[in-house]
This record gives structure tokens, C-alpha cells and sequence, in this order.
């Protein structure tokens, strides 16, 4: 008895953690994707982090923000250097004067105004918009793989503590403490009835949603945008910026960028297949009302 006590008290505090994780990641944002947020002053950042499966945003920063931005900075940096070098040409200086009108002044002294940067490189948009891009997608699936990595711990956790206290109820209900008229006994045998279709609830709920592959998705996504970003980072910094005297650096980089949105489309494609194809499966296994999916006989309808 005492160890189906143990057991179900352990189950009752597994429970009671995952319903508390759940309810504080509903109501506070994650703290590794802002610097400052109000549970900050309220003593709240450690139990939020610890609910967001992950360290405080303000102490610890998660890496993957971290080097995305810096990945972000390093593009800005080339485009605001590449500016700057165009403005120190006559031509170009007198260019950019002329088109903004009155505001010419300000904005042939500004090279890191993107309407500038517009103006003397046409490339910064496209740039600019590959960058963010990848920004998000590094953004998203790192949250998503964060996400998915805490539902398999909980639902791991919930399948061990059920397993535990089934095997132990189950074990007790053919011992002397199960049999016989008594309530501790009559709990005993109804609580082995009960734990081991608790479990095999679970295992279904946990198929059904398949955090692990949810996990592999976005991991494997992530990994996709991030080997993206990083080669768009390193090679930008070897290009020259390119000028009218120096053609071969402007086919450089029209190349580049070619192959960068190539790469890019592809890792979106991936993503994309990776996440219908989920979505397929799930449909395949539910049927209300008579909907596409695969019938008894293994044929769709």
C-alpha cells in the first residue's frame, strides 16, 4: 500500500508540474526572446524560464536569437560599408542629391538609410529581404524545436510515471494486499484497472501528435536556415562592392545572390513538404465524418 501510495503521489506531482508548465507558458511570453518583459521585476523569470524549458532571456540569452542577429548585423554592415564607398563618388554623391530633392543633402551623408542603400546598391533589398528571411525561419523553427523537446520531456515523464505506478499496482492486486473485500484492497484492484488504460491513453495522445518528429522537423529546418545565413555572412564579406569601373564585382555578386535565393526556396521547400507530409499522416488516422484518408483496407477514399 505504501508503494502505491509513493507511486500515485508521484504521478500526482508529475501531473500537477505539466498543467503548472503549461498555464505559465500560456499566460508569460519565453524570456530568451525578449530582454526585458515584467516578470522580470517580479521575481517570476526563473519559474517562467524553468516553464519555458530553457534559461532567463535577460542572463542568458539563447544562442540561436543571438546568432542569427549577428548574422543579420554582419549583411547590414556590408550593405552600410558598400553605401558608404558609392557616396564617395561624384557621380553617384550627385545622383542621390538630385533624387531625393531638398533632402538630398541628409541623405547622400547617410549611408545606413535604406532608402539610400536602395538608391546606390540595388542589391541591399534583395539582400536585406534573404537576411530577414532567414531571420524568422531561424526564429520560428528554433522556438518550434524548443516547443516540441518540452512536450516529448512531459509526455516521456507522464509514460514512465504511469508505466511505474501500473507495475506496481498490478504487482499488488496478485498479493495479499489486493485481495479480499476491504478498500484498500477493492483500490488497489480498480486503480490496476485504471493506470494501465491512463497509459495506454497517453501512448495514443503522444502517437497522435508525435512531438519527437515535431522536434526532428524543426531541428532539421533549422539547421537548413541557419547553414544559409552563416554562408551568406561569410561570403558576403569577401565580395567587393560593385561600381561601374568594376563589372566583374557586380556579375559576383548577382551570382551570389542567384544561388543564395536558390538555396533559400530550397530550404523552405523542405520545411514546407516536411510539415504537409505530418499533416497527411494525421489526417490518415482520424476519420469524422468520412473525410480523405485511408479506410480500413488501406485504400484512400
Amino acid at each position: 500500500m505504501v508503494a502505491a501510495g509513493v507511486s500515485a503521489l508521484i504521478l500526482a506531482l508529475i501531473v500537477i508540474a505539466a498543467v503548472f508548465a503549461l498555464g505559465v507558458r500560456t499566460i508569460f511570453p519565453d524570456p530568451s526572446r525578449s530582454l526585458r518583459w515584467p516578470a522580470e521585476q517580479s521575481g517570476l523569470n526563473g519559474i517562467v524560464a524553468w516553464a519555458h524549458g530553457g534559461d532567463t532571456g535577460g542572463k542568458q540569452p539563447n544562442a540561436e536569437f543571438n546568432a542569427a542577429r549577428l548574422n543579420g548585423e554582419a549583411v547590414d554592415r556590408w550593405i552600410t560599408r558598400c553605401t558608404s564607398d558609392l557616396l564617395q563618388k561624384p557621380v553617384i554623391n550627385a545622383r542621390v542629391r538630385a533624387q531625393f530633392g531638398k533632402y538630398g543633402e541628409s541623405y547622400a551623408a547617410d549611408p545606413s538609410n535604406l532608402l539610400t542603400q536602395d538608391a546606390v546598391l540595388p542589391a541591399a533589398t534583395d539582400l536585406r529581404f534573404l537576411s530577414k528571411s532567414l531571420l524568422i525561419g531561424r526564429g520560428e523553427n528554433a522556438l518550434a524545436a524548443a516547443n516540441a523537446y518540452l512536450v516529448l520531456q512531459i509526455a516521456t515523464l507522464v509514460a514512465i510515471a504511469l508505466g511505474l505506478a501500473t507495475t506496481v499496482l498490478v504487482s499488488l492486486s496478485s498479493t495479499e494486499f489486493g485481495k479480499g473485500d476491504g478498500r484498500t484492497a477493492r483500490a488497489i484492484r480498480i486503480l490496476a484497472i485504471v493506470f494501465p488504460a491512463l497509459g495506454t491513453a497517453t501512448a495514443a495522445v503522444a502517437a497522435f501528435y508525435a512531438p519527437g518528429q515535431s522536434y526532428a522537423r524543426a531541428s532539421q529546418a533549422l539547421a537548413g536556415f541557419r547553414q544559409v545565413h552563416d554562408q551568406i555572412a561569410s561570403d558576403l564579406g569577401e565580395l567587393t562592392c560593385p561600381t561601374s569601373s568594376d563589372p566583374g564585382a557586380a556579375n559576383d555578386l548577382s551570382a551570389k545572390l542567384a544561388g543564395w535565393k536558390k538555396s533559400l526556396r530550397d530550404v523552405q521547400s523542405l520545411a514546407q513538404a516536411a510539415a504537409l507530409a505530418a499533416a497527411d499522416a494525421t489526417r490518415g488516422q482520424v476519420q469524422p465524418g468520412g473525410g480523405v484518408g485511408n479506410t480500413g483496407d488501406g485504400q484512400k477514399r
